[in-house]
């Protein structure tokens, strides 16, 4: 379970970089 929580946290991150970064592409 912890294995799978860590992967989790992981997806999380990516996914919350890469829609800051759709904002800011836009925001340009």
């Amino acid at each position: 379970e912890r294995a799978r929580s860590t992967i989790i946290g992981c997806v999380h991150k990516l996914r919350r970089k890469s829609l800051v970064g759709i904002k800011v592409e836009e925001e340009a």
